[in-house]
C-alpha cells in the first residue's frame, strides 16, 4: 500500500497548476489503512485521519501507512 501511495505522490509532486501567469507546484500528505474485522466506520476514519496528520507533521508531501 504505501508503496502505491507513493507513486501516486510523486505523480502529483510533478504536476503544477497555472493560475494566471503563475505555475503553481502541488504536493500531498497521505494517510493510509485497511479496514480490520472489528473497525467500524469511525474506527477506519478515525485512523486514517491520525496517519494524515502524522504525515504531515513529518515534513508534509509524506505517506503514512498503519
Amino acid at each position: 500500500m504505501k508503496r502505491k501511495a507513493n507513486r501516486v505522490r510523486f505523480l502529483i509532486q510533478d504536476s503544477y497548476i497555472i493560475h494566471g501567469d503563475q505555475k503553481l507546484n502541488v504536493t500531498i500528505s497521505i494517510g493510509a489503512t485497511l479496514a480490520k474485522a472489528d473497525d467500524t466506520t469511525e474506527s477506519l476514519l478515525k485512523r486514517a485521519d491520525e496517519l494524515l496528520y502524522q504525515s504531515k507533521s513529518d515534513g508534509r508531501n509524506r505517506v503514512a501507512v498503519g
